[in-house]
């Protein structure tokens, strides 16, 4: 994933972090 990319072209980066980290989240969970 390139999130360095994302935070540059979003002006909100941290908002997609933000889903970047509950879309990580989520992917966690489902592989256990």
């Amino acid at each position: 994933m390139d999130l360095h990319h994302v935070g540059i072209a979003t002006p909100e980066p941290e908002a997609m972090l933000e889903r970047y980290r509950a879309l990580g989240y989520t992917l966690e969970a489902e592989e256990e």
